[in-house]
């Protein structure tokens, strides 16, 4: 949990950084250059700590039962706009890539930004 709020703070310690997530999130041409660069590193810092569990439950060390809630959470994000952007130019995680793939899509959280239409 300690890696997730860690996520947490730095995504959104503040209103800016909060609006630059949804944004990006949900309307990612929105965002100028900087606001970008901040979104992409949000997103490289939460998905760095996906990596990191996806790779101790590889190795036995994360439960299976864990990992289950926490990869259908992930896939659920993924699944905006932004993110989706993001993975597509992001070869390095194409592991975990194809471990979200393969699991079936459950929503697990809500996460605040989505639409409501």
């Amino acid at each position: 949990m300690s890696g997730f709020n860690e996520v947490l703070r730095y995504s959104f310690g503040d209103t800016e950084r909060a609006s630059v997530f949804r944004r990006g999130t949900t309307d990612p041409d929105s965002l100028d250059e900087d606001e970008n660069i901040l979104f992409n590193s949000m997103i490289r810092h939460y998905t760095n700590h996906i990596y990191k569990l996806f790779r101790l439950f590889e190795r036995g060390v994360f439960p299976e039962s864990e990992w289950i809630n926490t990869v259908a959470e992930t896939k659920q994000l993924f699944e905006n706009n932004g993110l989706t952007r993001f993975r597509a130019a992001n070869s390095y995680y194409s592991d975990l890539w194809a471990e979200m793939d393969r699991r079936d899509t459950t929503t697990i959280s809500s996460f605040g930004f989505e639409s409501t239409e």
